[in-house]
């Protein structure tokens, strides 16, 4: 049974506005790269500022800032609600069935590039914070809003964020990733790496005195393909195997020249216990392996790498969020592996006990005609609410939620 502060603070989410304020969100171009959040970042910062909330722009590059939004509290803790503002590209407009910034609504779902990843989850923890703070409740202790950019490409927001010491006081974190209002509570980390095979050029018509690169490097390749069926042994209860995808292949400069070069780019994605220097150290020595067996000169650089993730069920902010959840819905919430990249690894790293928790199916995020339920976003704004509620409305020697 909701108390009545919580009452109060739900009584204050704005449905309506939210559905409103995504749709502008998913309207407004904001890919990266190049970067292009600062439209995004504006729309934010003035719909606080109309309900009373003061932000602050953290310069993270020039044209691109974090918006930071802060409710103090008695006690200096802080609970963290983390999103990012950037999307992926939009790609091939011609396989969208809508323009991808149309931010079309067709019964519960509005479409468009970012609704799902993660725009959605983004506006459903900025209308949360809202009511919260509209609600006038006593803040026992604080809340952080943090709306970053980068996410998609090199998590530079969100290390400007720790860099700077916004974050120092904050005890939890929540990032709003498309879990399907699942508990995200571990996800796989990855290593990416670039392969260059050298040949030796040659015209076509005496192609027998060249050494085509192109066809050494299918030699890789079929390394790394077996490699990749023996990695569906390993398993994890909620993310399944590790893989290991070939992402981008060029070589040569035409049909008449024996190509003398040939690159690819991949990544190997790892599971929680596998270990970044183990792993780099297997991929290292399957391909010199394959190289010294066909006579291959190659050059191998790991370009960058992200550890696995996962977070203990009896962790508190678990704990929380099954509080919130439970009094909305009468159950606990499922538990679910995140297969993608997120800063919710970065800040565990950081020493911030956080976990993944959104509206939007990860199944449609980066794809033509992505979408998101709208009642998941509605849902989500309240369990944010709730999960707030909670935090603020405990002081910090009070551990038992």
């Amino acid at each position: 049974m909701l108390t009545k502060e919580q009452q109060q603070v739900l009584s204050c989410l704005d449905e309506k506005g939210l559905i409103r304020f995504l749709q502008r969100l998913v309207q407004t171009n904001s890919e990266n790269p190049p970067g292009n959040e600062q439209s995004v970042a504006q729309i934010i910062t003035d719909e606080l500022y109309h309900s009373g909330i003061d932000t602050v722009k953290q310069t993270v590059e020039d044209n691109r800032f974090n918006v930071i939004a802060v409710r103090e509290g008695m006690d200096k803790e802080k609970l963290l609600f983390n999103g990012h503002m950037d999307t992926v590209l939009c790609g091939d407009v011609e396989r969208w069935n809508d323009p991808p910034l149309s931010g079309t609504i067709i019964g519960d779902k509005m479409f468009g590039r970012g609704s799902a990843d993660m725009k959605g989850g983004l506006a459903a923890q900025i209308f949360a914070f809202k009511a919260l703070v509209c609600s006038g409740i006593l803040f026992k202790r604080g809340m952080m809003l943090t709306a970053v950019v980068d996410e998609e490409v090199g998590f530079k927001g969100t290390q400007a964020l720790i860099d700077d010491h916004w974050i120092d006081d904050c005890v939890y974190g929540v990032v709003a990733e498309p879990s399907s209002l699942h508990i995200a509570d571990c996800l796989k980390g990855g290593i990416e790496f670039t392969l260059r095979v050298y040949g030796r050029s040659a015209h076509t018509g005496v192609a027998s005195t060249g050494d085509n690169a192109v066809i050494s490097m299918t030699r890789m390749i079929g390394a790394i393909e077996k490699y990749s069926n023996r990695l569906k042994r390993r398993q994890h209860p909620l993310l399944g195997s590790p893989t290991c995808n070939i992402g981008r292949i060029e070589g040569g400069y035409g049909v008449t020249l024996v190509p003398e070069f040939c690159d690819m780019a991949f990544d190997r994605q790892l599971l929680p216990g596998e270990q970044i220097a183990e792993v780099d150290y297997e991929i290292k020595d399957l391909l010199h392996q394959t190289a010294s067996e066909f006579g291959i000169h190659m050059d191998l650089v790991r370009t960058q790498s992200f550890p696995a993730w996962q977070l203990s069920h009896d962790a508190d902010v678990t704990h929380l969020l099954h509080g919130a959840y439970k009094q909305l819905y009468g159950r606990p919430a499922a538990y679910t592996g995140f297969n993608g990249y997120s800063e919710v690894e970065l800040l565990a790293r950081h020493g911030l006990p956080s976990l993944i928790f959104g509206p939007g199916d990860l199944a449609v995020a980066h794809a033509p005609n992505e979408y998101i339920s709208l009642k998941q976003v509605i849902e989500a704004a309240k369990v944010y609410a709730l999960l707030g509620c909670q935090f603020v409305g405990k002081s910090s020697n009070k551990q038992n939620f």
